[in-house]
Protein backbone atom coordinates (compact mmCIF):
# COMPACT_ATOMS: atom_id res chain seq x y z
CA UNK A 1 0.00 0.00 0.00
CA UNK A 2 1.16 3.46 -0.86
CA UNK A 3 1.07 6.01 1.96
CA UNK A 4 -1.84 8.42 1.86
CA UNK A 5 -0.65 11.68 0.33
CA UNK A 6 -2.31 14.37 -1.74
CA UNK A 7 -0.40 13.34 -4.87
CA UNK A 8 -1.41 9.68 -4.48
CA UNK A 9 -5.00 10.67 -3.79
CA UNK A 10 -5.41 12.82 -6.91
CA UNK A 11 -3.44 10.59 -9.27
CA UNK A 12 -4.86 7.23 -8.24
CA UNK A 13 -7.65 7.30 -10.81
CA UNK A 14 -10.07 7.55 -7.95
CA UNK A 15 -13.36 9.29 -7.55
CA UNK A 16 -12.20 12.79 -8.46
CA UNK A 17 -10.26 11.98 -11.67
CA UNK A 18 -8.54 15.36 -11.58
CA UNK A 19 -6.57 15.05 -14.82
CA UNK A 20 -9.62 13.84 -16.71
CA UNK A 21 -11.59 16.87 -15.50
CA UNK A 22 -8.78 19.26 -16.43
CA UNK A 23 -8.59 17.71 -19.89
CA UNK A 24 -12.34 18.11 -20.33
CA UNK A 25 -12.07 21.79 -19.38
CA UNK A 26 -9.40 22.18 -22.06
CA UNK A 27 -11.75 20.53 -24.57
CA UNK A 28 -14.55 22.90 -23.58
CA UNK A 29 -12.26 25.90 -23.94
CA UNK A 30 -11.49 24.77 -27.47
CA UNK A 31 -15.19 24.29 -28.24
CA UNK A 32 -15.92 27.82 -27.00
CA UNK A 33 -13.50 29.27 -29.57
CA UNK A 34 -15.48 27.81 -32.46
CA UNK A 35 -17.49 30.38 -34.35
CA UNK A 36 -20.72 28.38 -34.23
CA UNK A 37 -20.51 27.40 -30.54
CA UNK A 38 -23.66 29.35 -29.61
CA UNK A 39 -25.60 28.35 -32.75
CA UNK A 40 -27.21 25.57 -30.72
CA UNK A 41 -28.00 27.45 -27.52
CA UNK A 42 -29.36 24.36 -25.74
CA UNK A 43 -26.17 22.36 -26.36
CA UNK A 44 -23.99 25.35 -25.49
CA UNK A 45 -25.93 25.83 -22.27
CA UNK A 46 -25.37 22.21 -21.29
CA UNK A 47 -21.66 22.56 -21.98
CA UNK A 48 -21.51 25.75 -19.90
CA UNK A 49 -23.25 23.96 -17.03
CA UNK A 50 -20.75 21.08 -17.29
CA UNK A 51 -17.92 23.63 -17.30
CA UNK A 52 -19.23 25.30 -14.15
CA UNK A 53 -19.50 21.94 -12.36
CA UNK A 54 -15.97 20.95 -13.42
CA UNK A 55 -14.53 24.28 -12.28
CA UNK A 56 -16.31 24.05 -8.93
CA UNK A 57 -15.19 20.45 -8.39
CA UNK A 58 -11.57 21.23 -9.26
CA UNK A 59 -11.67 24.27 -6.98
CA UNK A 60 -12.85 22.11 -4.10
CA UNK A 61 -10.19 19.48 -4.83
CA UNK A 62 -7.52 22.20 -4.93
CA UNK A 63 -8.70 23.61 -1.60
CA UNK A 64 -8.72 20.15 -0.03
CA UNK A 65 -5.24 19.50 -1.38
CA UNK A 66 -3.93 22.71 0.12
CA UNK A 67 -5.49 21.92 3.48
CA UNK A 68 -4.21 18.34 3.36
CA UNK A 69 -0.73 19.63 2.58
CA UNK A 70 -0.87 21.88 5.63
CA UNK A 71 -2.05 18.98 7.79
CA UNK A 72 0.81 16.80 6.50
CA UNK A 73 3.30 19.50 7.55
CA UNK A 74 1.69 19.77 10.99
CA UNK A 75 1.72 15.98 11.40
CA UNK A 76 5.37 15.81 10.40
CA UNK A 77 6.18 18.56 12.88
CA UNK A 78 4.32 16.74 15.65
CA UNK A 79 6.00 13.43 14.83
CA UNK A 80 9.43 15.08 14.97
CA UNK A 81 8.49 16.65 18.29
CA UNK A 82 7.52 13.27 19.70
CA UNK A 83 10.85 11.79 18.66
CA UNK A 84 12.70 14.52 20.56
CA UNK A 85 11.27 13.25 23.85
CA UNK A 86 12.18 9.56 23.35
Amino acid sequence: NRPFTWKNWTSSGGHFEVEKKKNRLDEIALLETKQDFWADTEAAGKIQKEKAILEKTLGIVETLGSELGELEVILEYLQEGENQFQ
